[in-house]
């Protein structure tokens, strides 16, 4: 079913789908979907049956590093928030003021207010991560 899967009408199946706990968060992302509903495990193992290259935005919090932990451990990957913040504060004038608001941001439409057009500025593509060791940054 896809049912619990906002966006999936629009996303193209052959580049990679981001894949966001909130449906507000994918609108900021291109080729992107928002699980919905409790059976989200279900939703994104159907698309990975069928060859989709998935990969996860979480939120930045206690359980978006818990669900970062799960799913790289699973070989999936997630965008990792520490990375990014580090990458964006060090091309700043003021590295430490971007720093502050940014790791104040839970998640993508917080971001929006601080940085415009973050998708593309913040070239967020290039913080993804499979590998369970990326996720210790996290902690």
């Amino acid at each position: 079913t896809v049912s619990g899967l906002f966006g999936i009408a629009e996303v193209e199946p052959d580049k990679p789908v981001t894949v966001f706990e909130g449906y507000f968060d994918s609108l900021f992302c291109p080729n992107s979907l928002a699980l919905l509903g409790t059976a989200r495990d279900s939703y994104v193992y159907a698309l990975t049956e069928r060859n989709v290259d998935v990969r996860f935005f979480f939120d930045n919090d206690e359980e978006g590093r818990s669900r970062v932990s799960k799913w790289t451990s699973r070989g999936m990957p997630c965008f990792m928030w520490p990375q990014w913040t580090e990458y964006m504060s060090k091309r700043a004038r003021d590295p430490l003021e971007v720093e502050r608001r940014l790791k104040r941001c839970k998640d993508l439409n917080d971001v929006a207010q601080v940085v415009q057009d973050p998708w593309r500025v913040g070239k967020m593509r290039k913080f993804f991560a499979a590998d369970p060791l990326d996720a210790f940054a996290l902690n």
